[in-house]
């Protein structure tokens, strides 16, 4: 990496700190691009330039904390059972968050009271859910579009949901290994009920 993509990477990371600084201190409405650039000692059209919105400055400091669930599955062998795979994926992604619990709950916050930067979260969450049905496919041999593989993706997203909203409901205190593992005991004692008719 050159002289110049070391200082943008920084410019993106003092931005970035000064935002989260700010709005913790007074608030996502009181928090202006323009109060950002002067805390962060550079123009607001460098910020406009590097993130848009300020929308888009939180939901970067999220993704700095998250592993995508899909990144976290496309890592684990060809070769291993897609259940384990899958439960691996849930338990690596679902820990990530916990690795800086304090940052990563600042930022939660902070979306529970932006709408904004809410719904940018949830269409990360849908291309997320879009990305791994397409890796749950290919590993099943099938297309996307199958059934099963939308089923089977969307019950890894939700387990890693459920860990994350209720690490995140105890600020942190119960480690996210011990929830997943909650979770797939509840599955391997068939004491979750799926729907049926």
């Amino acid at each position: 990496m050159g002289l110049r993509e070391r200082r943008a990477l920084e410019t993106r990371r003092r931005i970035t700190e000064c935002a989260l600084d700010l709005i913790e201190r007074g608030g996502y409405d009181a928090t202006t691009m323009e109060i950002i650039a002067e805390a962060a000692v550079v123009s607001p059209a460098t910020v406009y330039r590097y993130f848009g919105t300020k929308d888009a400055i939180v939901l970067e400091a999220l993704m700095s904390t998250m592993l995508p669930l899909s990144e976290a599955f496309a890592a684990r062998p060809a070769s291993e059972p897609l259940a384990e795979s899958l439960g691996a994926a849930v338990l690596a992604a679902a820990a990530a968050p916990d690795e800086n619990a304090a940052r990563y709950l600042l930022i939660r916050s902070i979306l529970d009271d932006a709408p904004a930067s809410r719904a940018r979260l949830w269409d990360y969450l849908a291309r997320e859910e879009a990305a791994l049905t397409a890796l749950v496919a290919a590993r099943m041999g099938t297309d996307p579009a199958d059934l099963e593989a939308e089923v089977t993706a969307r019950v890894a997203i939700v387990v890693w949901e459920i860990v994350t909203d209720r690490w995140r409901s105890q600020s942190g205190d119960v480690a996210p290994d011990q929830l997943a593992h909650s979770i797939f005991n509840l599955f391997a004692q068939g004491r979750v009920a799926f729907p049926s008719r």
